[in-house]
């Protein structure tokens, strides 16, 4: 069975994530990315003319068309758009002649819950034999929606973790403290809200290190700087997109993963699945998707979203009593493998 994986950036763990999926045993995948790389075990076609993800439609229509000519040579089973996120905006203009023809899956990571992103992605579930989710709250959303050609796959820990103390990994990344040490990992989206932590920080008496560790995006190091003036001895900022093994040490130095998301985010954390791997507790917004995870199999703490004073007493709280996993995480963590992942996904291009 050929798949084909449509994917056009491989940041931040788009790498990882088409990785496993050209993994799959027993499909032929081929890949298709804005250009060619040495870091992915498939055969790769790049569309090198066309800007995608562009705001622009006429260059969406365009980068469409390369895609369809790219289908019609190699007649694949499967085309699985892994990156959906970046075509809300466009309300699944140009997909029909594809969708028609073909079989296609399409993975959407996040959802807005405007009433723009409502009708989009109906649209796209008309349009599409099924649509991908990676959290249970996701999909109870679109099934209340009246979508039902969705499937949940739950996001995995694509981390190996490594064999190295949480000292020897603060020692190479020169992090030099005693205190707990809080990651923030990943961009600096404004939606990911680190400048709600920043805040918070900033009332809290307890020891503690923060390591913000990411590309800079949104929120830029002027305004970081700006936030920690009085704390600034304890915070290293490592404002660029990170290695694989700079990501696991980062985990690995880790007490915390904390993860301020604002309410417009609601969807998968890669840093959430990443430090539930590496056994870390999770501080978090409690709305969503984020909050019923850490919630549910007791990962971590939650605090009320958008709130820098809530959160600032979770912290204060996790900081003073620290956190151990229990049962219900300990199982939750065992369930986030990359063959689940796998094997799930397996089954959604094998379905009539």
């Amino acid at each position: 069975m050929k798949v084909m994986f449509v994917n056009m950036s491989l940041d931040g763990h788009h790498l990882d994530y088409v990785n496993a999926l050209c993994r799959i045993g027993g499909i032929d995948p081929v890949v298709v990315l804005d250009k060619k790389t040495d870091k992915i075990p498939a055969r790769q076609i790049a569309i090198e003319d066309c800007v995608f993800g562009s705001m622009k439609l006429k260059e969406h229509l365009k980068w469409i068309k390369r895609v369809e000519k790219v289908v019609k040579t190699e007649n694949p089973d499967v085309i699985h758009f892994v990156w959906g996120d970046s075509f809300y905006r466009f309300f699944g203009l140009g997909f029909w002649k594809l969708c028609k023809k073909y079989k296609c899956c399409i993975t959407f990571h996040q959802i807005r819950k405007s009433v723009a992103h409502q009708i989009s992605i109906k649209l796209y579930s008309k349009l599409f034999d099924l649509i991908v989710v990676h959290t249970c709250s996701l999909k109870s959303y679109l099934d209340k929606m009246g979508i039902k050609n969705v499937v949940h796959i739950e996001y995995p820990n694509f981390r190996k973790k490594i064999t190295m103390t949480s000292d020897e990994a603060k020692k190479k990344l020169d992090v030099k403290t005693e205190a707990p040490v809080l990651l923030s990992l990943g961009g600096t989206r404004f939606d990911k809200g680190l400048d709600i932590l920043l805040d918070a920080l900033s009332q809290v008496k307890e020891p503690f290190y923060l390591l913000i560790a990411g590309a800079e995006q949104g929120i830029n190091r002027a305004t970081i700087e700006d936030k920690i003036k009085g704390y600034q001895s304890q915070v290293k900022m490592v404002l660029r997109y990170l290695s694989i093994e700079e990501v696991d040490l980062c985990l690995t130095a880790a007490d915390y993963i904390v993860l301020p998301y604002r309410k417009a985010f609601d969807g998968a954390s890669g840093p959430l699945a990443e430090g539930v791997g590496y056994g870390k507790c999770i501080v978090g917004a409690n709305h969503g998707s984020l909050g019923k995870l850490i919630e549910e199999h007791h990962i971590g703490y939650t605090f009320e979203s958008e709130d820098c004073m809530s959160l600032a007493k979770v912290l204060t709280c996790a900081l003073e009593n620290g956190f151990e996993y229990d049962e219900y995480a300990k199982k939750y963590r065992e369930s986030l493998t990359v063959d689940n992942f796998q094997r799930s996904y397996l089954n959604v291009y094998l379905e009539k």
